[in-house]
C-alpha cells in the first residue's frame, strides 16, 4: 500500500510536472506566435520604412536637382548682371567721351566767337578809319579844288 500510494504520488507529480510543462509549452507557443505575428508586422513597418526612405530620397534627389537648376539660373542671371554692368560702363565711357568732345566743341565755339568779335571789331574800325579818311580825302579834295579856283 505504501509503495502504491508512494507510486501514486509519483504519479500524480508527474502528471502534475507534464501539465505544468504543458501549460509552459501552450504559453511558449502563444509567445512565440505573438512574437512572429509582431516580427511580421514590424517586417512590414519596416518594408513600408524603406519604400518611405526610397521614396524621401526621390524626393531629396529631385530637391538636389531643383537646386541646381536654381544655381544654374542664378548663375545665369549673374552672367547676365556682369554683361549689363560691362554695357553700363561702356555706355558710361560713351557718355564721358561724348561730354569731352562736347566740351571741346564748345571751346571751338567760344574761341571762334571770339575770333569773330574780333575780326568784326576789326572790320568796324577799319571801315570807321576808312570813313575818316575819305571824309579827310573829301576835305583835301575840296580844299585842292578851292586852291585851284582861287589859282585860276
Amino acid at each position: 500500500m505504501f509503495s502504491e500510494a508512494l507510486r501514486i504520488l509519483d504519479n500524480n507529480t508527474a502528471k502534475l510536472m507534464a501539465d505544468r510543462f504543458k501549460a509552459q509549452l501552450e504559453n511558449a507557443k502563444i509567445e512565440v506566435k505573438a512574437v512572429k505575428h509582431e516580427l511580421k508586422t514590424t517586417r512590414k513597418e519596416v518594408t513600408a520604412a524603406r519604400q518611405e526612405l526610397k521614396i524621401t530620397k526621390q524626393e531629396v534627389n529631385a530637391a538636389k536637382q531643383e537646386v541646381n537648376a536654381a544655381k544654374q539660373e542664378v548663375d545665369a542671371a549673374k552672367q547676365e548682371v556682369d554683361a549689363a554692368k560691362q554695357e553700363v560702363n561702356a555706355a558710361k565711357q560713351e557718355v564721358n567721351a561724348a561730354k569731352q568732345e562736347v566740351n571741346a566743341a564748345k571751346q571751338e565755339a567760344t574761341a571762334a566767337n571770339e575770333r569773330a568779335e574780333n575780326e568784326a571789331k576789326a572790320r568796324i574800325k577799319a571801315e570807321n578809319a576808312k570813313a575818316q579818311s575819305d571824309a579827310r580825302i573829301a576835305k583835301l579834295e575840296a580844299i585842292i579844288e578851292e586852291l585851284k579856283n582861287k589859282n585860276n
